[in-house]
Parts: C-alpha cells; structure tokens; sequence
C-alpha cells in the first residue's frame, strides 16, 4: 500500500473506532439476550418442544436480532455526521 491508502485507512479507524467498539458490543448485548431467553425457554419446556415448535407453528425465537443491523448503522451515520461536522472549519 501506498502512504496515502495507510493515511487514508488511519484516519477513518481513529474517527470510527469508539462507534466499532459500540457497535461490537451492541450486537454481543442483543445475541447474548435472545440466547438467554432461548435457553429460559427451553429450560422450562425443553429442547424437544421447542423444537416442535419452531418447526409446526413457524414460530422464531430470534427475532430481535433483525434490528440490530439497523440500530448499528444508525449508530455509524451519527458518527459520520459528527465527524464531518467536527472537520468543517467555521468561517469567520
């Protein structure tokens, strides 16, 4: 790579790297909470209905993990904005 691609790419990771760090978390946080109501579930029922269940009556136990590419990106363009507005040199 040439030194304008390694400025480049050093420049946009310290803009971005608290929103990955986030971002990371967010989406550990949301797993490890389904993964946490599926196991409830199937501490109290068992793996068998469960199972069943999901099969017979289309039912998803995961379906929180949808918003989560949405409520990263929504993170990332904040930070973007902030970055931008952050670069702008006011006028005097």
């Amino acid at each position: 790579m040439n030194y304008v691609t390694c400025y480049f790419l050093q420049k946009e990771w310290l803009k971005t790297r608290w929103y990955y760090l986030v971002a990371v978390l967010l989406s550990l946080g949301f797993v490890g909470y389904v993964l946490l109501n599926f196991f409830r579930a199937a501490g109290l029922k068992g793996i068998a209905h469960l199972w069943e269940v999901m099969l017979l009556r289309d039912a998803v136990f995961v379906d929180l993990l949808q918003f989560v590419p949405l409520v990263v990106g929504l993170l990332f363009r904040r930070g973007a904005v902030r970055a931008r507005n952050a670069a702008q040199v006011p006028e005097n």
